[in-house]
């Protein structure tokens, strides 16, 4: 496969793995994107510019719900499963969200 070819390839990746919210798949490809030790488009800069967008209001979505919850502070209490099921979900969704978006830094398209 031409270097050109993979490049849209994995752009393709990072668009759809963030629309789906698949985030495993996003984190991957953007590594991906930073093994090719290419130049960057204006058109691919601000791709990741918004995927990095995205997810930095998605990482405020999910800080906001743990508070909203009462669950941000270590002394609470989880009372039921469910609670505890959603915290977990939010907290592991927060820190994927978070290395994505050091992953995009690393390619120098975002400030750190």
């Amino acid at each position: 496969m031409s270097k050109s070819t993979e490049r849209i390839q994995l752009f393709k990746r990072v668009v759809a793995a963030e629309y789906y919210l698949f985030y495993d798949v996003l984190l991957e490809a953007v590594k991906d994107i930073q093994k090719l030790k290419v130049d960057l488009t204006i058109e691919e800069k601000k791709c990741l510019e918004m995927v990095n967008e995205n997810l930095f209001n998605e990482a405020v979505k999910i800080v906001k719900l743990l508070e909203d919850m009462g669950m941000r502070s270590e002394e609470t209490i989880i009372i039921d499963d469910n609670q505890k099921m959603i915290k977990e979900y939010l907290e592991d969704t927060f820190i994927v969200c978070h290395k994505i978006c050091k992953e995009i830094q690393k390619l120098g398209i975002c400030p750190l």
